[in-house]
């Protein structure tokens, strides 16, 4: 009784332990949330008088560090930008914030600012089991556009892209359309634009998003006036003076936040199948190595991981060999094969009846008889008594003697055989005489 309740206690101990695992490779979780601010710009300019430019035609595309000709006027014509996040093991919340300006100066010195917003955000979610992400994009700011009389200073804003790695789109899009141009705007016009989308994945990964809009100015102050466009979102005007009005609100930037939610409906465990190859034969044993190969299906959360094959050499009976399966939700599931093992060959004697003489003959039928053992697997032949009973010289007479798993050894006796008795004769000298009398020796 006591050993029965200890074999209970054990299987207790045991469905416990798997319980406790399981707990352990429960929902995923996010570990960490990194920014990297990727922005870059580049200055032009559009001046009707340069000298290298036609006579009354505009002249694009020349760097900020093609300054040979003109000088962009100082504390004029800038951006700048800032990235922050914050995150909890379920959700996270990034914020790119930008500003940037380009002021006009007469006469006719006219820069056009090509600005290119761009930041990366990597996002590490750790754990097992399949998951949702539920994201959000959004983009808020101000734009103030002021134009001299018979000018069209403009500010173009391209659509916003975002790229994932690291998992699936299963709706939605990040993406935001693009704004319409700002001709003419005298006062703050609000921007806000917002999309959502939903990713899934399974296990740990690591979510890499890339951000990316352009913002394209363009500045025609004319002979009279200076025109400005200035762009605000989510900053300060970063202690310089520029021309933007109303000042930054918390809410401003371009945002990228999710919602990460486990997906924990996967409670059936995977499948597990082993195969031994070669099979066993009919007696269940094998002569040689095993082979065993493991197959795993899961049609739910999917396969994390699938016991790997292995190879057994070793001698014996009933032999369990078990591999393991655990899908992406944590249930696992396992399977043996039991194998019998014997590579080692019987042994076998032959022992001749009746023993030949001092000479190796017999003058007889000569009865050999087999004995066979095998420890292992057990014998599964063993020659009869085989009766020799032709003359000869050096006759083998064999036995092969058999064990379970296959394995095979024979064992001979050599015979003499010579059942004929001798021919002898008799000569008299001298011979007798004709009445068959000899008179001497």
């Amino acid at each position: 009784m006591n050993r029965i309740f200890y074999a209970l206690a054990r299987l207790a101990c045991l469905f416990c332990c798997i319980a406790v695992l399981q707990v352990q490779a429960a929902a995923p979780v996010i570990t960490s949330v990194t920014v990297n601010d990727q922005s870059s710009g580049q200055w032009g300019d559009n001046f009707w008088l340069e000298p290298d430019c036609p006579l009354w035609g505009p002249c694009f595309g020349v760097s900020l560090t093609d300054n040979s000709e003109w000088t962009v006027p100082a504390g004029k014509n800038e951006w700048s930008s800032s990235v922050n996040s914050n995150f909890t093991t379920s959700t996270f919340s990034t914020r790119y914030s930008n500003e940037l300006r380009s002021v006009g100066q007469a006469p006719f010195i006219n820069p056009a600012l090509y600005y290119k917003p761009k930041f990366s955000v990597s996002v590490v979610i750790a754990g097992e089991g399949a998951w949702d992400l539920a994201l959000t994009t959004r983009r808020v700011g101000n734009v103030v556009i002021t134009n001299s009389s018979n000018s069209s200073s403009r500010m173009d804003i391209k659509a916003q892209t975002a790229v994932v790695s690291g998992a699936t789109f299963t709706s939605g899009s990040l993406n935001l359309a693009a704004l319409p141009q700002y001709n003419s705007v005298t006062s703050g016009a609000a921007v806000s634009q917002q999309n959502t989308a939903l990713i899934h994945g399974i296990g740990s990964t690591t979510l890499t998003f890339t951000v990316n809009y352009d913002i394209e100015t363009f500045i025609t102050s004319g002979l009279f006036g200076n025109d400005s466009v200035c762009w605000m979102s989510g900053k300060s005007n970063n202690g310089v003076n520029i021309p933007c009005n109303p000042a930054a609100q918390s809410n401003e930037g371009v945002w990228l936040s999710g919602t990460l939610a486990s997906i924990n409906s996967d409670t059936t465990p995977p499948v597990i199948s082993a195969q031994a190859a070669p099979s066993a034969n009919a007696a269940g044993w094998n002569n040689t190595n095993v082979n065993v190969s493991y197959q795993c299906t899961d049609s739910e959360s999917g396969v994390a991981n699938c016991a790997s094959p292995v190879t057994v050499s070793n001698e014996g009976q009933a032999q369990i060999v078990t591999g393991a399966a655990t899908d992406n939700s944590g249930n696992t599931a396992s399977t043996s094969v039991t194998l019998n093992i014997d590579k080692t060959v019987p042994a076998i004697t032959a022992a001749a009846t009746p023993v030949a003489n001092a000479a190796g003959w017999n003058n007889a039928n000569v009865a050999v008889a087999y004995t066979c053992n095998d420890t292992l697997s057990g014998i599964a032949t063993c020659p009869p008594t085989a009766n020799a009973t032709t003359e000869g010289l050096a006759q083998a007479i064999s036995g092969t003697a058999v064990d379970k798993a296959g394995n095979s050894a024979v064992a001979s006796a050599t015979l003499n055989i010579d059942k004929t008795v001798p021919t002898i004769t008799a000569a008299a000298t001298p011979a007798a005489n004709a009445a068959g009398w000899n008179n001497a020796n």
